[in-house]
């Protein structure tokens, strides 16, 4: 009997060892599991690589509307560039077209004469003699400098090229 209680703690003992390493197994074992656990809920799911690849798209988008913008400012700014000088040019061109008229004016004296209408239309300047063929031709000479010749409503004159 002494025999077989030695037998049974003995088996007793053992399976507590076997008990405490299965124990010990699965409590490194549970560990990993938490560590798995964490690094997945980190990690990108699988709709992540498809949201990355709509935004690529989307920023690509983005950015050749910004590049067309930013050609369509270039080419206003050009355009205004030009504009501003073309105005320049025609205010320095109407000043020295009204520098020599007023140099002929002063050079035929006070032969001439307004005629007010009694509307609101534009006066008649009447001209003695030859002063209105002088007229007439420097008028002709300026339609050619601006280049409005034939053209009779000046409501219909364009000095500047269309934007394109």
């Amino acid at each position: 009997m002494v025999i077989k209680a030695n037998l049974l703690s003995k088996r007793l003992i053992d399976r507590n060892a076997v008990i405490r390493q299965q124990d010990e197994d699965l409590k490194y074992k549970q560990e990993i599991y938490c560590q798995i656990r964490e690094a997945l809920t980190k990690a990108p799911s699988l709709e992540v690589p498809e949201n990355v690849s709509y935004y690529q798209h989307l920023v690509a988008a983005k950015k050749r509307h910004y590049q067309s913008l930013q050609y369509e400012l270039r080419s206003s700014q050009l355009h205004t560039k030009y504009y501003e000088e073309e105005l320049e040019n025609v205010n320095a061109g109407l000043e020295n077209l009204k520098e020599r008229y007023f140099r002929k004016m002063e050079q035929m004296g006070d032969s001439y004469s307004y005629d007010y209408p009694e509307d609101d239309t534009e006066p008649n300047i009447k001209y003695p003699g030859e002063a209105d063929s002088r007229i007439s031709t420097m008028a002709s000479k300026i339609e050619q400098q601006f280049g409005l010749a034939g053209f009779e409503d000046s409501s219909k004159i364009t000095l500047l090229p269309p934007i394109n």
